[in-house]
Parts: structure tokens; sequence; C-alpha cells
């Protein structure tokens, strides 16, 4: 896995300079400018978005962790927002940054199965946004040749493999494989503890989808709630270079973007990736991708506040024990790229 983070890491970078070198820097700096005041709503929209997330996860959480107040959830979301962004740690240190911070109001499997389920409604309301919003601004515009069935092909592969997931936590087999090891005695004691913790979360993932099967789709609601203000992002950056941009162009590129993002979530901080997406997805309705490149710069702003702000608040929720002279940002970075 270090050598996976290593390589992608590597790749973005030389992708990003790559962009840099190629790029009108002159007219680049002329866009930045131009947006003036406009940059405050932008880097607050993303803000918004998180706190709808944050909303979004509260129906993932069973007792006692949903009688919790919903500005404690929302410090320890943006506590894991930021490791998952900050850390090339493939969006799963931040994961067990809110387990753990969860553990911390009670140490049972139900941390674990409320991160489960929140991970598996966030991306299947952003498969949803993507593949409903893509049909429905897409079919007016022209792209180009390719664009589509990669579309189509990521979202079909993507869908089964989310649904799979699905199916996995509501029927109890996340632990098949290793209770199946134990029952042909492979694996030993540690492999045995393990089941036991498994099969634990097992029935409390099942749990969960019979008690409350209106829960998920909740969550999934909200969540495409706060990818919808990310689509208002670009709607508002569109506005505020061009006013004459229509918005079915700036849902075009919203909806694009966010599929790139889906499909590219494996690598650290979207490096280069999140630049040169956004650029094709300017030029693909017609606009320019120098255009693309600032909105990717801002973008990219935008989720640094956010991220900074998340280090602030994991920070503040570090039991008191934890809070020690030696312990610092840089430890929690170390830690989490040894994953």
């Amino acid at each position: 896995m270090k050598k996976f983070h290593a390589i992608s890491i590597s790749l973005g970078i030389i992708l990003l300079l790559i962009i840099i070198h190629k790029t009108d820097l002159a007219g680049l700096l002329h866009e930045l400018i131009g947006l003036s005041w406009w940059v405050i709503p932008l880097f607050l929209i993303q803000l918004v978005a998180e706190t709808f997330h944050a909303f979004a996860w509260r129906y993932c959480l069973g007792p006692p962790y949903s009688k919790i107040s919903f500005f404690y959830l929302w410090k320890i979301h943006m506590s894991g927002f930021a490791i998952n962004y900050l850390t090339p740690t493939v969006h799963v240190g931040g994961e067990i940054t809110r387990a753990t911070l969860l553990a911390g109001i009670k140490r049972d499997v139900g941390s674990a199965s409320a991160v489960i389920v929140g991970k598996l409604a966030d991306a299947l309301a952003l498969l949803l946004f993507v593949s409903v919003g893509s049909i429905a601004v897409f079919l007016n515009l022209s792209l180009p040749t390719g664009v589509w069935p990669a579309l189509l092909s990521g979202s079909i592969l993507l869908g089964t493999g989310l649904i799979a997931f699905l199916f996995i936590q509501k029927f109890g087999y996340l632990g098949a494989v290793v209770r199946w090891l134990v029952r042909h005695n492979i694996g030993g004691s540690l492999l045995r503890s393990g089941a036991v913790m498994v099969s634990e979360l097992d029935r409390d993932l099942q749990n969960f989808y019979q008690k409350r099967p209106y829960s998920l789709p909740l969550s999934i609601f909200w969540h495409v709630i706060g990818y919808s203000c990310v689509l208002g992002q670009v709607i508002m950056f569109l506005y505020a270079t061009d006013p004459a941009i229509s918005l079915r162009v700036g849902a075009g590129i919203g909806f694009l973007q966010e599929w790139f993002d889906l499909v590219t979530f494996t690598v650290p901080l979207g490096l280069g990736v999140q630049e040169g997406s956004r650029m094709l997805a300017f030029k693909s309705v017609g606009l320019g991708m120098l255009s693309g490149l600032a909105f990717a710069l801002v973008q990219r702003m935008s989720l640094i506040f956010c991220a900074v702000i998340g280090l602030a608040e994991y920070s503040a929720l570090l039991p008191a024990t934890e809070r020690k002279p030696s312990y610092s940002l840089v430890k929690v970075f170390r830690d989490c790229g040894k994953l």
C-alpha cells in the first residue's frame, strides 16, 4: 500500500507540473483576480456541503451515538474529512479517525458499523447524483467521443460493486470468509478472535437494516443535497467569470467533475487529477481549459480551507490523555501513512 501511495503521489505531481508548464500563467492569474470577493462564497459553499454530509451521516448512527449533538457529530465528520484529504490513505484514514472518535463515546462495534454504512450511503449518493444528473444534462450537450461510454461503463461497474456491498452488509456476510477459515482451523487464535469481532459487526449491521429501513435512503438524500451544493459552486464560479454562460452548461461541468472524482478517489489529494479533470470538464462543454484550471485551484483552496477547520476540530476532540507535547499532526500523518 505504501508503494501504491508513493507511485500515485509521484504521478500526480508529475501531471500537475505538466499542466502548470503548459498553462498561460498570466492568463490564469487574470482569471483568479477577476473573481474578487466571489472567492468567499465559493469557499463557504464547500463548508455548507460538508455540513450536509455530516447531517446525512447522522442517519447512519445507532444508539447511543444517534443522541449526540449535531455540532459534536459535525466536528467528528470534519476531522475525518481533514485526514482523508490531507493524508495519502485512500479515504481509509479519515474513516478510522471517525470510528475512533465515536468509540470514545462507547467502545463497541457500533462506531465501526456507523462508519461503514455512512461510507456506503455517501458512495451510493454520489453515484446516483452523477448518473441521474448526467442523463438529464448531457443529452442536451455535445461531448467528445468516448466520454459517454466511459461514463456508462464506469457507473455500471461502480454501481454493481456498491449494490453487492449493500447486500453483504444487509445479510451479514462481511465476515463470511473469516468464519469459513475459522471453521476449517485456518489462522489460529488471532483469526478466531477476529471472527468474533467481525461476527458482532455483522449482527450490528443486520440490526441497522432491519430496525431502521428508512435510514439509508434518508442518508443518501441528504448526501445528494451536499453534492448539489458543489454543483452550485461550479455555477457560482461561472456566473462570477461570465454571467452569459447557461445554467445547463454549469450543471454539465458539475456532474462531469463529480464523476471524475468518483472514479479517481484512490489518488491521494487528487494531485494533478483534480486539475486535469476540471480542465477536461470545461473543455467538454466548449469552455476554455484555462477557466477549468482556475476553477480547480479555487476548489482545491476551498477543500484545504475545510481541511484546516477539520484539523482544528480533530485537535480539540483528542482525549486529554492523548494530548501530550509529543503528539503532533506530523505523527498523525505518519501513522495514517502506514495504512
